[in-house]
C-alpha cells in the first residue's frame, strides 16, 4: 500500500526516474536506476575514490 502511494506522488510531482532496486517501479511505468542489470548496488562515479 505504502509503495502506491509512492508512485502517486512521484507521478504528481513529476518524476519518472527512481533510485531503486525494486522491480515494481518499473511493473508501475517508472525508470529505475541503476538500471536492473545487476541485482548487487554500485557505487556511483561520482563517488568512487582514485
Amino acid at each position: 500500500m505504502e509503495r502506491n502511494r509512492s508512485f502517486v506522488v512521484m507521478r504528481n510531482r513529476g518524476i519518472h526516474i527512481a533510485l531503486t532496486f525494486d522491480q515494481h517501479f518499473i511493473q508501475a511505468g517508472f525508470q529505475a536506476l541503476p538500471n536492473g542489470e545487476s541485482d548487487r548496488p554500485r557505487t556511483l562515479p561520482i563517488l568512487q575514490s582514485s
